[in-house]
């Protein structure tokens, strides 16, 4: 990665973004339900509505704790903590690592 070499495997950065926009995506979807939802006192309902929250909720810790991951090991090959957070940054939005 700090080589900005690709070897054809999805980095962990990708994989956090995939998390992560899946979670988002389920908490969006979840607040439109409730607007929606006419028998909100139904178990089936209630029981719904919680798993996709602690399932979105899994999905945001988990997609932290893969970026976490990537910074601390950038962190120990460069010692440079602002440098490895932009370098994270930049692979998340796409522009790749350092060259």
């Amino acid at each position: 990665m700090l080589k900005g070499e690709r070897n054809g495997k999805y980095s962990p950065i990708e994989v956090a973004q995939w998390i992560e926009d899946y979670a988002a995506d389920a908490s969006k979807n979840l607040a439109r339900l409730e607007g929606q939802a006419s028998r909100k006192d139904r178990p089936e309902y209630r029981r719904l509505t919680i798993d996709v929250a602690i399932e979105a909720g899994l999905g945001r810790f988990f997609g932290a704790k893969f970026r976490s991951g990537v910074l601390y090991r950038i962190y120990e090959q460069t010692g440079d903590r602002i440098g490895a957070r932009g370098i994270a940054e930049g692979i998340s939005h796409g522009q790749g690592g350092m060259g």
